[in-house]
């Protein structure tokens, strides 16, 4: 009856499947078939989206710890990416994105060496000058690099840094 059938239902959903119920007809076969496929996958995303939730309050309890630490002397060391014994607002929010875990330290390193690529004048800006001339040589895919420590990714040593201009 429908007892056997809501046990039934369960009990394949949950993927448990005793056996000890199990439809007899053919048409009761060919809607368990869909069933089952249906309600396997229901209740993997129902489990999945829990699972998320807290996952990621975890991840926010321990972004929020992150952000509220105090900036450490090795914090300083690592980050100081022009070693002039500071860090600069470019150094720091390298540092904490990578800390965070919302950037990878090898993305920051490819995409400063794609900067450098097309900074041609090494003015440490791309200006439309660089633009025009970056049409003659062929264009470079990001590589990964090697390094995953954020100490060398923050900031450059060029004149217009150093002033305080980004």
């Amino acid at each position: 009856g429908f007892g056997d059938a809501m046990y039934m239902s369960v009990m394949t959903a949950t993927t448990i499947g005793f056996g000890d119920v199990s439809p007899k007809s053919t048409a009761g076969r060919a809607v368990a078939i869909f069933w089952i496929l249906i309600s396997t996958f229901v209740t993997a995303n129902v489990l999945s989206n829990i699972s998320a939730v807290f996952i990621e309050d975890r991840a926010l309890r321990l972004e929020e710890k992150m952000l509220s630490a105090r900036m450490t002397r090795q914090d300083l060391r690592e980050w100081d990416a022009n070693a002039d014994g500071a860090v600069d607002e470019l150094e720091y929010l390298v540092g904490m994105l990578v800390r965070t875990g919302r950037v990878d330290a090898d993305l920051i390193t490819d995409i400063r060496a794609q900067f450098r690529r097309r900074d041609r004048d090494k003015s440490s800006r791309i200006t439309v000058a660089d633009l025009l001339n970056s049409s003659a040589s062929p264009a470079r895919t990001l590589t990964r690099a090697s390094t995953s420590s954020p100490a060398h990714l923050g900031s450059t040593t060029s004149p217009a840094r150093t002033k305080g201009r980004c």
